[in-house]
């Protein structure tokens, strides 16, 4: 359950992440976190959900998401469907 206080869910940001990694992928980890990541800190809201609650594109969320990679603060794991189509990205 992410946390909440009487003004809703927020994020808390390390500051190496704030002052390394870049605005849109500060904002996506924020949006991760608050918003999707269950009890045990996992993820999967498709790339066009996160472009559609941040307002960017979604190669720039593919270029956040990289940029979060890269930098180690998270990790990505593709999956697929049982059809062998993509599916949402376990986070």
């Amino acid at each position: 359950m992410p946390p909440k206080s009487d003004i809703g869910q927020f994020a808390i940001i390390p500051l190496w992440l704030a002052l390394d990694a870049t605005p849109a992928a500060i904002k996506v980890f924020a949006v991760l976190a608050a918003k999707y990541a269950n009890q045990d800190d996992l993820a999967w809201p498709s790339r066009t959900t996160l472009a559609g609650i941040t307002g960017f594109s979604v190669d720039t969320i593919d270029r956040a998401l990289a940029n979060l990679r890269e930098l180690g603060a998270l990790e990505i794991t593709h999956r697929k469907n049982e059809d062998g189509s993509a599916s949402s990205n376990l986070y």
